[in-house]
């Protein structure tokens, strides 16, 4: 690229709202390496972009994508710059969802399917392509005896988490329930629906991943979920304050002053118990503590020693007695 070409503020709008090709997005990259100047005009224009639309990108139609990309084969150039780029990865990411809509109807449709359903316990299982996957009580899972074309896709109902292996021609895609996917290249994240069945969270505990529906995507980064609200159809953000809701599959949970209330709801979710509080002002007691890998008696034992209360175990359910609050 010319040192003297300019990139107007229509096309940067263009990208940032999901609508530029590839190439125009790689021009934009270019230019933005050119000069910290240039650097500084991108940022305020993608700030301003941000705080516009909550950090939405409209998704570029798969099949205008997948058709100006087969035109254009032909006459691209190789275009050396650095990888990686916001940028860059932008535009990979809408190359990988045209080419995935189209290997899914061409290879996917016809492949033998293999299904896993977990109604009272909490399975852990291995895909084809050693991606390791926890699926927790009351869920569904359904994917292809063997990975085949140019994506790897699922389809999942209630909670799974995943520890996706890397393979870089091959992205790996999460339908949830016909309304939503995530597509992956290696990372590990859960994915759910809350109780309220309102929306569709994904949080992300390693890595990037994307999100998106037929007209917006979302990228979520390590720490963060990614929430798809069923009602209005529209993708958000939000900070992820703690990985305890995922110990069904992590086994870890780290308590930092945590009311007890809410150490028994992350415990009950996880160890698919219920708990009773003998006494209200118990739920108000704080806890400090962490575990991996223990058995719910042994953390049991250090709440009651720590928060100096009483417990009983009946069948499913744990009863909370006593004064408590050292």
């Amino acid at each position: 690229m010319n040192e003297e070409e300019r990139i107007d503020d229509e096309l940067i709008g263009r990208f940032l709202a999901g609508e530029a090709t590839p190439e125009d997005a790689i021009r934009i990259s270019d230019w933005i390496d050119l000069s910290p100047e240039n650097k500084l005009s991108f940022n305020k224009l993608e700030m301003a972009y941000a705080l516009k639309d909550q950090k939405l990108f409209k998704a570029a139609d798969q099949t205008e994508v997948w058709q100006s990309i087969s035109e254009g084969i032909s006459t691209q150039k190789t275009v050396y710059s650095p990888l990686f780029t916001p940028l860059r990865i932008a535009a990979s990411i809408m190359i990988l969802c045209s080419i995935a809509a189209v290997a899914y109807f061409l290879t996917n449709g016809t492949e033998e399917q293999l299904s896993q359903i977990s109604n009272d316990e909490i399975f852990t299982l291995s895909l084809p392509d050693r991606t390791s996957v926890v699926l927790n009580k009351e869920s569904k899972l359904v994917y292809p005896k063997e990975f085949k074309g140019t994506v790897r896709e699922i389809k999942l109902s209630g909670e799974a988490f995943f520890d996706v292996t890397h393979h870089s021609d091959q992205p790996f895609v999460i339908n949830y329930d016909d309304e939503v996917s995530i597509k992956v290249l290696g990372t590990a994240f859960n994915v759910r629906q809350p109780e309220d069945h309102a929306s569709i969270e994904t949080h992300v505990t390693r890595g990037k991943v994307m999100m998106y529906d037929k007209s917006s995507s979302l990228i979520i980064e390590e720490g963060w979920i990614g929430i798809y609200d069923r009602s209005t159809k529209k993708l958000s953000l939000k900070k992820a304050l703690t990985e305890n809701e995922l110990g069904y599959a992590t086994h870890t949970f780290v308590f930092e002053d945590t009311s007890l209330k809410q150490v028994t709801d992350n415990l009950g979710s996880s160890f698919g118990v219920s708990f009773v509080f003998d006494n209200e002002k118990l739920k108000d007691c704080r806890l400090t503590s962490s575990y991996q890998n223990k058995q719910l008696n042994f953390i049991l034992d250090v709440i009651a020693e720590s928060l100096n209360v009483e417990y009983k175990i009946k069948g499913n359910t744990v009863f909370f007695s006593g004064n408590g609050c050292l």
